[in-house]
């Protein structure tokens, strides 16, 4: 059974992530010392509850440690990831750590 979502509550994580990097960016040039890393600050605190949605926050950012970050923590946050979601999220990562996200999320005594 599928409970219709209706477009206003899709849009407001969204909406919450990108007004927090707009505005964590503006905010943050002297306490974070790359745009990345204010990038990340944004993510966490407004962590998206869609793996779309966390996919395309994760690709603006282009350190693949801070990128890796921020996939394990959507992944903390919601801790049974679907394969589909697993892959889109894993698939931003460098291909090592590709491989061991992909790992934890098709093995569930991973899951943390």
């Amino acid at each position: 059974m599928t409970v219709p979502v209706s477009p206003r509550s899709r849009l407001a994580p969204l909406l919450g992530l990108v007004f927090g990097l707009v505005f964590g960016l503006a905010g943050c040039a002297g306490d974070c010392p790359t745009a990345d890393l204010c990038a990340y600050a944004a993510f966490k605190a407004h962590t998206p509850e869609s793996a779309d949605d966390a996919v395309a926050a994760i690709e603006a950012m282009t350190d693949p440690v801070v990128r890796a970050a921020a996939v394990q923590r959507w992944m903390a946050v919601h801790p049974n990831p679907t394969q589909q979601q697993g892959a889109a999220l894993c698939g931003v990562l460098p291909q090592g750590e590709k491989e061991n996200c992909a790992r934890r999320v098709n093995s569930p005594h991973l899951h943390r």
